[in-house]
């Protein structure tokens, strides 16, 4: 029974602790999506929102700058011309203000794009962290929750191996109640068998022969009994010393205590004691 329980206690840890693997793998594996899916988004923020043209250095290595620049003059009537009819000055450049303009304006686009993908990640991190406190939390009640199962189980079985014990003790001293009880009444009965049996008792049936009723077992025999001396003792009356004495009494007694020892005494019936 003790075994059959241990049994039982190992294989429910065996199933709680697949269990509890089972959920880490899928926990492991949903970390693991969550950092794939923020990586996929990173590099698909870098593909559309940082691409070479949009450098703060691509105007200097655009291949095609010159193409895109706009020539010092369309036509005579050319409304950039100005008053003084002049095209083209050493040194001079109309539109640095217009490029500084645009590069501060594009600076501070950039600016505001690298701070909202820094916090983006900085957020992403924080759910990462919080889900894996959160994964962490739920093993941590899970264990405790399993060693407080184990406690109880351990001490269910503690209990039932205890009223396992005492009643195989209770067995046991009943058994050895019982024991003792029959030993006594065994040795009362046997006391009263040699009290009573023909040993003690002699048993004037037992010196009779089973295979010839009308002997005696010499070994056997016990002496006279009751009878037989009374009927001996009345034929010795007549041969008193008051009466006249036969011839050859002697022989005469001799003769008739053959008779008598010869003469069979019925045995008890079959199973009856004798007291």
């Amino acid at each position: 029974m003790a075994k059959e329980m241990e049994r039982q206690r190992d294989q429910a840890f065996a199933d709680r602790l697949l269990v509890t693997e089972q959920r880490v793998q899928l926990m492991d594996r949903d970390v693991q999506r969550a950092r794939k899916d923020a990586t996929m988004s990173v590099q698909a923020y870098r593909e559309q929102m940082q691409q070479k043209q949009m450098r703060k250095e691509w105007d200097l290595n655009d291949p095609l700058t010159l193409r895109k620049d706009k020539p010092a003059r369309t036509s005579d009537d050319d409304a950039m011309i100005g008053p003084a009819s002049l095209q083209k000055f050493s040194g001079e450049d109309l539109e640095y203000g217009n490029r500084v303009r645009k590069q501060q304006q594009q600076q501070a686009m950039w600016v505001v794009e690298q701070m909202a993908e820094k916090q983006a990640q900085i957020d992403n991190e924080r759910e990462m962290e919080r889900i894996l406190a959160e994964r962490q939390a739920e093993i941590d009640d899970r264990r405790s929750q399993m060693e407080s199962e184990e406690l109880s189980s351990r001490g269910n079985m503690n209990e039932a191996v205890r009223d396992y014990n005492l009643a195989l003790a209770d067995v046991k001293r009943r058994t050895e109640t019982m024991n003792r009880l029959q030993n006594m009444e065994d040795a009362a009965e046997e006391i009263n068998n040699q009290l009573t049996g023909d040993f003690l008792t002699e048993n004037p049936a037992t010196t009779v022969s089973s295979v010839a009723p009308h002997r005696y077992l010499k070994y056997h025999f016990k002496g006279l009994s009751e009878e037989q001396r009374l009927g001996i003792r009345d034929e010795q009356v007549p041969f008193s010393p008051d009466a006249c004495p036969p011839v050859n009494v002697h022989s005469q007694l001799v003769s008739r205590v053959r008779r008598y020892v010869r003469t069979p005494v019925r045995p008890p019936a079959r199973g009856a004691r004798t007291r």
